[in-house]
């Protein structure tokens, strides 16, 4: 019987074979914090059934702010991974891209409205596409401080003096934390690419060496 008569003995071209999980695993410990929190809830009710119903009140509203936001944001992600080549990210906010990278990173922070958690994970598909541990600080701490309509907004209710004495401290003090963080998390890597990455690679058969359907 020749391979091609026999399909177990045939490997899985790569169009059939499933993407590598590039999450962390789960495990129950991964539920653990949720569990906790359940139990303070539990016993926050049976204590104080008042702020345990103020508690779940605010816990709802800000779920429903999340669920509002983050599938939008996840899309958004889907096509960055497609469309943005590894490459080009490598180059404008890798190491070494100087300060060309740390003005995009200043750019890509001040531009969005949004809380923080927004940008972890548009930080973490940079990081996964090349951007360094320290143009990944500044991108971040200038999404948490120095967004366009947040300055706005502050210079309207303390004043455009102390809004400008603010943003120059600010972007002074994220110049000085990009090398900081160059230094801590030398050889850093996201967890998903970390994850993605251990392991033995899968097996694939080389295009000339697949059988073929005489089963030479």
């Amino acid at each position: 019987m020749n391979a091609a008569s026999n399909p177990s003995t045939v490997g899985e071209g790569p169009a059939t074979r499933r993407p590598a999980r590039t999450g962390p695993p789960l495990t129950v410990r991964s539920f653990l914090p949720m569990v906790l929190l359940l139990g303070v809830y539990v016993v926050l009710a049976l204590t104080n059934p008042a702020a345990c119903s103020k508690a779940a009140a605010s816990a709802l509203a800000y779920l429903g702010e999340v669920l509002a936001i983050m599938p939008g944001i996840a899309l958004i992600m889907g096509l960055f991974e497609v469309w943005v080549p590894k490459a080009l990210v490598q180059r404008l906010m890798g190491q070494g891209s100087g300060p060309k990278g740390v003005l995009l990173a200043v750019g890509l922070g001040t531009a969005p409205t949004g809380p923080l958690y927004v940008a972890f994970p548009i930080a973490a598909s940079l990081g996964r596409k090349g951007a360094s541990p320290s143009n990944l600080v500044i991108f971040l701490g200038t999404w948490a401080a120095v967004k366009v309509p947040q300055v706005m907004m502050e210079a309207r209710f303390l004043g455009l003096r102390f809004a400008l004495a603010r943003l120059t401290l600010t972007l002074a003090a994220l110049a000085l934390l990009g090398p900081i963080a160059a230094r801590l998390l030398a050889g850093w890597t996201p967890p998903a690419e970390a994850q993605a990455g251990g392991g033995a690679p899968p097996k694939r058969f080389p295009i000339d060496s697949r059988p073929n359907a005489k089963g030479e």
